[in-house]
């Protein structure tokens, strides 16, 4: 058999694998969120409550906020772990940085600009 025909197979075989997976009813589940099957609906409700609070919070963010790490967002979910990112050396940083502030010209033209400067305790003047 050719290399292609092979390639092809092995191909097909993986696909037919990940159709019998996902006829499977917990396919694409996480064992992580095992809890929510154990929640009463008034305690899903709850939870679907702080989790839109905390989106909100986020989405909400204005001004040089929208630059920061959120960890206490992270922290909603059920699984305890408190994973350092992997931070760009700075010319790299910069650079999206940028390209992040180019992409709100393009996708939010309308939105106003101001001048607020940034200061170290973390509040804008």
């Amino acid at each position: 058999m050719g290399a292609v025909i092979v390639y092809d197979l092995v191909r097909l075989a993986g696909f037919w694998q990940i159709l019998r997976l996902s006829a499977q009813p917990d396919f694409g589940r996480h064992a992580v969120d095992e809890d929510l099957d154990r929640l009463t609906q008034a305690e899903l409700v709850a939870e679907a409550r702080k989790l839109r609070d905390a989106i909100r919070k986020h989405r909400d963010s204005t001004l040089h906020e929208l630059c920061w790490h959120h960890p206490d967002l992270w922290g909603l979910l059920p699984e305890k772990t408190d994973p350092l990112p992997a931070v760009p050396e700075w010319p790299q940083f910069m650079r999206g940085c940028i390209h992040y502030r180019q992409s709100l010209d393009r996708e939010l033209p309308d939105a106003g600009r101001i001048g607020v400067e940034f200061n170290k305790s973390g509040k804008t003047r």
